[in-house]
């Protein structure tokens, strides 16, 4: 009898093997009570099950215990312990499974039936499992620690079509560049339809709050679109996330208060992002695409935008125009009208006020704009404040955004006075030096202008 149950067992290896296409070894089989059997499996030098109950040619009802440190059964790749245990009921063109245990350091309890073509009526209930340890199973990069809850129920699924519902809950979770006394919540729903998935999500910690929502992939043309909106607490948290190069762009701090629209091809990798925020006073509209960030702007408050990048405050306006941002060349492009600029106190209009006794903080200057070019850390500008009668000129100017060097040269016509010189030193620490002959010369121009007058 032992004899036959070896021969047997090679047979069933044999057959399991070819059948499954893996590599299947019989530990043990026990036929003693046949058609009730006992026999364990080792499934690719990995896993152990162990089945017992009826087996015929047509039908099975049988329990099972699935147990090892990893699991590796055809696409099926688990680097981690399980500890399984179910049931197999009904024939083998229509087969319930259904089962409960340990997997990804959490609970599992799930139930569907096997067909030749599909999975149907299928549900799987996941509790507090590691997240780290679901994406490593799903080969994706680990960039979250925690625990989530996964509820998914299907009428039928497949590799080409799913009829179905997903809803993924993670009570705490955090992002390992973040603070990590910061954790965050997550809410989510998937519809599967087809070959089409409509999907909805709402992020939310004490940093603030991101909700996607009208969520729509294809699984054929592999799209995904939706509509999103971002308040955020405090930018400079998520600084750390940025790539390298957008780090040495946007050194940036305070709020965000964005909503619009977002389109993924993932064949191509090519993101396209698009929004607008009312945030800086006006209308800032943006687009993404390709390393490629190009911003619109009607009426939008400088000194909001120039304290969100941490750079000084000199005067006031209302910009109209456009900033272009080529993320990959690390360059940025500045074309904009300025409208209501106002200067405000600082050291630099002190200085003016103490050399030439101009007083520039009076005037409303309407026709003015700004050009600047930004690359290798170097923002170079022309800056020309102008109402029709009066200007201030800052021609020539370049800042070192790394050690805040300065350099510049300026003219300034107000108040029927005349100034030329240049600024440099470090925005900390401004120096003005004043042209004082064509000063002086400008100064005698005009008293023996004013002394002619007086004769005629």
């Amino acid at each position: 009898m032992e004899s036959g149950h070896k021969i047997l067992g090679y047979f069933i290896e044999d057959y399991l093997s070819k059948y499954t296409y893996n590599k299947i070894k019989v530990d043990s089989l026990n036929l003693e009570k046949y058609p009730s059997i006992v026999i364990e499996l080792q499934i690719n030098d990995t896993a152990n099950i162990t089945l017992e109950g009826e087996l015929t040619n047509y039908y099975i009802n049988m329990s099972y215990h699935l147990r090892g440190e990893s699991f590796y059964f055809n696409d099926f790749h688990l680097n981690d312990k399980i500890d399984i245990q179910g049931k197999l009921v009904g024939d083998f063109s229509s087969l319930k499974v259904t089962g409960e245990g340990n997997i990804f350091d959490g609970e599992v309890q799930y139930s569907f039936t096997n067909t030749p073509h599909n999975i149907k009526e299928m549900s799987i209930d996941m509790e507090r499992v590691s997240i780290e340890k679901l994406f490593i199973f799903l080969e994706e990069k680990v960039f979250l620690s925690g625990l989530v809850n996964i509820n998914a129920n299907f009428e039928s699924f497949s590799k080409y079509a799913k009829e179905g519902k997903t809803k993924i809950y993670i009570p705490k979770a955090r992002v390992y560049q973040v603070k990590e006394d910061i954790p965050f919540s997550l809410n989510s729903t998937i519809d599967f339809q087809g070959v089409e998935y409509r999907y909805k999500a709402e992020i939310g910690s004490t940093m603030g709050m991101i909700i996607l929502k009208n969520g729509y992939y294809h699984d054929g043309k592999k799209i995904a679109t939706g509509d999103y909106a971002i308040y955020l607490k405090n930018l400079a948290d998520f600084k750390k996330l940025l790539k390298p190069n957008y780090q040495d762009i946007l050194d940036i701090h305070g709020i965000l208060d964005v909503n619009g629209t977002i389109v993924y091809d993932t064949l191509s990798k090519l993101l396209e992002i698009r929004g607008s925020t009312s945030q800086f006073g006006g209308e800032l509209s943006y687009i993404y695409k390709d390393e490629y960030l190009d911003m619109k702007l009607k009426r939008v408050s400088l000194k909001q935008i120039l304290e969100q990048f941490s750079y000084p405050v000199l005067f006031v306006s209302k910009i109209d125009g456009r900033i272009q941002f080529n993320i990959k060349d690390k360059r940025v492009f500045i074309n904009t009208d300025l409208k209501d600029t106002r200067f405000v106190q600082s050291k630099l209009t002190d200085m003016i006020y103490e050399k030439a006794s101009i007083d520039i903080l009076s005037e409303v200057y309407d026709k003015s704009s700004f050009l600047a070019g930004y690359q290798n850390s170097i923002l170079s500008s022309t800056l020309k404040i102008d109402n029709g009668y009066n200007h201030i000129y800052l021609t020539d100017t370049v800042l070192n955004v790394l050690n805040s060097n300065i350099n510049s040269n300026f003219e300034i016509k107000i108040q029927g006075e005349e100034l030329l010189g240049k600024i440099y030193g470090t925005i900390d620490n401004v120096h003005v030096w004043i042209d004082k002959e064509r000063f002086m010369e400008y100064q005698a121009d005009k008293y023996l202008s004013d002394w002619f007058r007086t004769l005629k």
